[in-house]
């Protein structure tokens, strides 16, 4: 019997990732996978790295930007399939470098995961996200690299359960919006399916320097074919709105341009109209505002990607002197079921704002500063620039540089 090839997962407590993990384990392939040191203590991630454990995947401890344990990693396997954001997909570079230099690699497969990145037909509307992964593809093919990209279209997480309407979580009761004339099919897929599929295709000599598309009959629905078994499940015919192609352009390149994809305009939007429902039904309430989890920016310092705090340089929004409020989920539901039978409380928006838990980004910095005995190198970047990104990147990848410029730019969650 042919030796199983050894596997190493980069990206293994994503959702896709951790699926990969798994069925490797399950189709018996030795499997590793490179984790940060600061996984290992995030709640989040703890009973994943258990579950893999115990199904028989070895850690590694490592990242993506230090070539030192990339290399360590690489040596040890014969693939290597990475399974990181799409907002990280050029984090692959070192990566790829350190595959080519190791000379080991029977089979590389890259983030990508989604739609065929050199067949797009909306280059010029996606602010790069399918030309950082074609860019990505080239440097493998220029290294000489063997590859196997999974094209596996959109994961049913991601537009399905809205029944494709931008904003909403739930398919909708009354009437649904049809891009275009709605008999244009797209393929839906389920995560744990494209995690089977690449697993399977590891030694397959079929699929070496191949792209693979993950295309189910069906998983391949029109609009019209999706919402006509929605009427079907619900009993009731919906009212339809057709948006042409020439309307869909014009709501992606006009000046309410993060219509199509609900940014974050409707993150609020969405919430200050549910206020507006409950006060007008006359439902007793109360709003609980609790500001930044500690768990969203506060490991970073308020960085970017980065899931620790930076020992040389770091970046400052603003001018630094702006303050968030950061607080513990414990302590939130803590808070509220204190409150629940507070006659005080009844139809009120209550702020959690502890002194101790409010922050600006320079005091955050010196804070850390004297933790490590060491200053760091600082790099503003104004609230022009802050804007410009924020325009700049495709949702989601540009909700934190929002949050961001909310609390320590505009003062949103301190300034009353």
């Amino acid at each position: 019997m042919e030796k199983k090839s050894k596997v190493l997962i980069i990206g293994a407590t994503g959702r896709l990732g951790y699926h990969l993990a798994k069925f490797s384990t399950e189709y018996c392939y030795p499997t590793f996978a490179l984790i940060r040191d600061s996984s290992f203590n995030d709640p989040n991630k703890q009973q994943k790295l258990q579950s893999l454990s115990i199904a028989g995947v070895t850690f590694l401890k490592g990242s993506l930007e230090d070539e030192e344990s990339l290399m360590e990693a690489v040596k040890q396997v014969d693939v290597v399939i990475c399974s990181i954001p799409s907002k990280q997909v050029l984090d692959q570079k070192l990566l790829i470098r350190v595959i080519k230099e190791a000379g080991c690699i029977k089979r590389f497969i890259p983030s990508e995961f989604g739609a065929d990145p050199d067949k797009s037909q909306i280059s010029d509307l996606d602010n790069n996200f399918y030309s950082r992964k074609s860019e990505i593809r080239r440097l493998i093919e220029a290294g000489g690299i063997p590859y196997t990209y999974i094209c596996c279209n959109l994961f049913m997480s991601y537009l399905l359960p809205s029944l494709v309407q931008p904003g909403l979580k739930t398919p909708p009761r009354d009437k649904v919006t049809i891009f275009g004339d709605g008999n244009t099919k797209g393929v839906f897929v389920n995560s744990v399916d494209v995690a089977a599929f690449t697993i399977s295709a590891l030694d397959d000599p079929r699929t070496l320097n191949k792209v693979l598309y993950l295309r189910p009959p069906g998983n391949v629905c029109c609009m019209n074919e999706l919402v006509e078994a929605w009427e079907s499940k619900i009993g009731k015919r919906l009212e339809k709105i057709n948006v042409s192609e020439e309307e869909l352009l014009k709501k992606i390149e006009g000046p309410d341009k993060n219509w199509l994809l609900g940014l974050d305009s409707n993150f609020y939007a969405h919430r200050t109209e549910i206020r507006r429902l409950i006060k007008a039904e006359g439902i007793p309430y109360t709003c609980i505002c609790c500001n930044f989890f500690m768990s969203l920016l506060l490991p970073s310092l308020v960085q970017l990607n980065p899931t620790t705090p930076p020992r040389d340089k770091l970046t400052i929004f603003g001018d630094g002197n702006t303050r968030g409020v950061f607080v513990k989920d414990t302590d939130v539901a803590a808070f509220t079921i204190n409150a629940l039978d507070d006659p005080r409380t009844l139809n009120k928006l209550l702020h959690l704002r502890p002194p101790g838990c409010v922050h600006s980004m320079n005091k955050l910095v010196e804070t850390w500063e004297s933790k490590i005995a060491k200053k760091l190198e600082r790099i503003y970047v104004p609230a022009e620039e802050l804007v410009k990104k924020i325009k700049e990147t495709p949702f989601p990848e540009n909700k934190e540089f929002i949050f961001i410029f909310s609390a320590f730019v505009k003062g949103d969650q301190s300034y009353f």
